[in-house]
């Protein structure tokens, strides 16, 4: 296939996966000068292609990754996050109105201009790339209630959310065919296309990966251990982030290192529990 990357979001995504294994395998063999200095390198190219691939969705799910981060550095426990979200979810709900009068003060558009294209993140009423997302999560959100129990089926989005659309919410780039864009979110994508089932599902991988990442790493007394499972969890977390705003699991580039990262949560899952078993009964 060529390129590689048939689109800079795509190769962003797979970027923001990569930047915490690349810092996290730098710490991990530390002690080796050389290979750490070689992963330390894959680091800095990452993040400078990661700045140039200019997708603010990328850059997003980095910070949400750092965030991620520094809740195993203060040692929040899995509860304590959750009470906090709730928290966070509770408070958008009983403000939404509040906050969407605020994004729809932004006037910013994305541009080439590193601060514009930050500053445009929250603009929902004159950038043409946010405003098209709307329309997709609007029409993903139609479809999902028109068929609720088994969706319109897996990778049939684009095919028949053109008749879902508004009006009043076309853009500059939305168009009747299928050939353009997907629902530009991992989770109202299956909604979509799978019913409430693919939701869930996708809610629940989210939730899974988060206990059973704070699960192992605190239950491994390895601190080599730790760093991987820090640095993978930090990598899904980043794109579960992403996934807010596109989704590229139907991308084998970015589903390949997805779904191995979930398998590595797993795996040491998995060891953790056995290795406390064999000490409670030694």
């Amino acid at each position: 296939m060529k390129p590689f990357f048939k689109d800079h979001t795509i190769f962003g995504a797979v970027l923001g996966m990569g930047v915490p294994l690349a810092f996290g395998m730098a710490i991990y063999h530390k002690l080796n000068l050389k290979l750490s200095l070689l992963y330390y390198l894959c680091f800095v190219v990452l993040m400078v292609g990661l700045y140039l691939t200019y997708s603010r969705a990328a850059w997003i799910s980095i910070v949400a990754s750092l965030f991620y981060f520094f809740l195993f550095v203060l040692r929040i426990k899995f509860k304590t996050l959750m009470f906090g979200l709730g928290l966070l979810l509770v408070y958008i709900l009983i403000n939404q109105n509040n906050l969407i009068r605020k994004l729809e003060e932004n006037k910013v558009s994305s541009s080439n201009d590193f601060v514009e294209n930050v500053e445009s993140i929250s603009n929902i009423s004159s950038d043409q790339s946010n405003l098209e997302r709307l329309n997709r999560w609007y029409c993903a959100i139609a479809m999902g209630k028109a068929k609720p129990v088994f969706g319109f089926g897996p990778g049939t989005y684009m095919f028949h959310y053109a008749p879902f659309q508004l009006s009043s919410m076309h853009t500059e780039i939305s168009t009747n065919f299928g050939d353009v864009g997907n629902a530009h979110s991992e989770y109202l994508g299956p909604f979509a296309e799978m019913g409430i089932l693919g939701l869930c599902l996708m809610i629940v991988l989210l939730i899974g990966v988060i206990y059973y990442s704070f699960k192992s790493f605190y239950q491994s007394h390895d601190q080599q251990e730790r760093i991987i499972i820090l640095a993978v969890s930090c990598s899904l977390i980043g794109y579960f982030t992403h996934g807010f705003l596109n989704n590229f699991l139907d991308s084998d580039k970015a589903a390949v290192i997805f779904w191995a990262m979930i398998c590595i949560i797993i795996t040491k899952d998995i060891q953790t529990r056995h290795r406390s078993k064999d000490n409670s009964h030694s």
